[in-house]
This record gives structure tokens, sequence and C-alpha cells, in this order.
């Protein structure tokens, strides 16, 4: 990249005709040193593709207390990434929020959202595709928190995340339970696809969200070491 913008996409996002118009709008300001856009759902067709929409695991979310800057939708000025040093070439997932938050902590740095900049993103279809992709999530939440534990900044605790983690092991349980209830009473009421199968998406993200973290604890041995190689390996 040569310019003095450097934009951001993903190769599963299709990029709306003003987006690039948008997402540079608000480096009119030179404070701005990075713009967020909005991350919109691909007409979602499948049921996998559905709960990822209702889901979002893409929204604007102040991780951390930073804004999420993710890759799906997002530019900066050429001379912040050269400042901070890019992305960390060791890290596999979880880069891209690694770097806005290092952005986000230069004196006088401003990120803003610019939700008019929309691209839209092509859930995974597949059960076994979501369950990569919330085990992926799971695995890099945990290895910012060991990067960031005791950074001033950084709201999300060792002890929080555990206390996170039980709630979603409890959530499992809730999950089986509710299948149970809906698979009865749609064979009185009338056979329902989404109703009956939709705590068994939540199983399957929830279970597998957890499991990277579960991953990721032991890679970063409680949260004492930043597992910048070796994880690609763990979730394949």
């Amino acid at each position: 990249a040569r310019g003095e913008i450097v934009a951001f996409t993903d190769a599963d996002c299709l990029a709306q005709p003003d987006w690039l118009v948008e997402l540079t709008r608000p480096f009119a300001d030179p404070q701005v040193a990075g713009v967020r856009g909005k991350v919109a759902s691909d007409a979602p067709v499948t049921l996998v593709e559905q709960f990822t929409h209702q889901a979002d695991p893409l929204g604007v979310e102040a991780l951390g207390g930073l804004l999420s800057m993710i890759t799906a939708n997002v530019a900066y000025r050429r001379r912040i990434l050269e400042q901070v040093g890019g992305f960390r070439s060791e890290m596999f997932t979880g880069a891209d929020v690694d770097l806005g938050w290092r952005v986000q902590q230069l004196p006088g740095a401003r990120v803003v959202y610019a939700e008019t900049a929309v691209v839209n993103h092509k859930h995974r279809t597949t059960l076994s595709g979501l369950r990569r992709q919330y085990q992926r999530y799971g695995f890099s939440e945990v290895m910012l928190d060991a990067l960031y534990r005791g950074q001033p900044f950084y709201r999300r605790s060792p002890r929080r995340q555990v206390v996170t983690m039980a709630r979603q092991t409890a959530a499992l349980f809730r999950y089986l339970l509710s299948f149970v209830y809906r698979a009865t009473r749609s064979l009185l009421t009338g056979w329902d696809r989404q109703y009956v199968l939709w705590p068994l998406l939540w199983l399957a993200a929830d279970g597998s969200n957890l499991l990277g973290k579960i991953q990721a604890l032991i890679q970063t041995r409680f949260f004492t070491r930043h597992p910048a190689r070796g994880g690609q390996e763990v979730l394949q």
C-alpha cells in the first residue's frame, strides 16, 4: 500500500459501492487515526447463516474497554500503522483487534465508527464452519487477555473471563434442556425447524467458543504468557 490511508476488508466480505468513500470520510479530521465500518449480514439463507446473523459476532463491541477494529471493515492512516509496527506477524488470530488496541493507546489518536461505510459479510453456511469460527473467537479472546492483562485500559480481568467461562458451561446444559423441551412440544404443535434446532446451534457455538478458550488457557499457562506461536496447530 502506498496511499496515505490503508483500508482493509476480508475475502468473505462484499463492499457496498460507496464503502471506501464513507470509510475514509472521517479522516478529514486530522486527529482520526482509524475508522471502523459496519459489518452487515449478506442475505442469510441457511439456518446456520440465520443464526450467525442474529448472534452478530462481528458487531461493534468495546472489548477490554477499547473499540474492536476488525479487518472485515477498517482503515488507518499509513503513518499510524508504521508507528505501531503494523500487525504482529506471530499472531495468527486476533491480530486485527490487537492492532486496533495499540493504535487507540497512542497519545492523541482517535478511532471512530462509520455506520455508513458498509460491507456485507458472508457467514459460515455449515455447522462445522460455525464451530471452527467460534472456537477461534474463544482462543483469540483468551490470547488477548494474556497479552493485555494488567494494562490500565484493559477491563476484562482473568477472573472475569473465568466467571464468563463458568456461565458458558452452565448455559450448555440449558441449551440441551431447551432442545428437549422444544422437540417434545413440536411433536404436539407441529414441527418448526428453526424453533427446535436453535438451542443446538447455541450449544455448538458456545461449546466451541468455550473449547477455544480452554485450549488458549493451556497455551497461555492460565494467562501467564502469550501463545503467539503454536496456537494455529492447536486449532487445526
